[in-house]
């Protein structure tokens, strides 16, 4: 005789239960990602903006797991490291600031596969810094 419907649903609890729990924070280290996406984002309120990125880690600990971070133009360091990232990723940061645009767009077309090494910050967040680009690109 078949269980009824709730019995054979408790057969299932512990993985519903499981995948319900948010994975664990990335930890520091050196991945290897594929970008999946990279778009403008501003704050609310008509805050600052920035270009909101998205990485799958491609391999090891963390494999398949998606990261989101934030490069921002409103601080100094976000400009830095912003330039840093199109450097690595063999664009050329451009006079026009206006032009971001067209790059950002050809970028997230792209969607290089790329060293990145992880970190939090005393914030708690999790900052992405580009060590290599791994395929060709441009």
């Amino acid at each position: 005789m078949r269980l009824p419907l709730s019995d054979r649903l408790l057969r299932h609890e512990s993985l519903w239960r499981a995948v319900q729990t948010p994975p664990p924070p990335l930890p520091p280290g050196l991945y290897t990602m594929r970008l999946l996406d990279a778009v403008f984002h501003e704050a609310r309120g008509g805050g600052s903006l920035s270009v909101k990125r998205r990485h799958a880690v491609a391999g090891g600990e963390g494999a398949m797991r998606e990261v989101t971070d934030y490069l921002g133009f409103g601080t100094a360091y976000g400009v830095r490291m912003m330039r840093e990232w199109l450097a690595k990723l063999h664009f050329t940061p451009p006079e026009d600031i206006r032009q971001m645009e067209d790059i950002i767009g050809r970028i997230a077309e792209q969607r290089p596969l790329v060293e990145m090494r992880a970190r939090r910050g005393e914030n708690g967040w999790l900052y992405l810094d580009i060590a290599r680009r791994l395929d060709e690109g441009m």
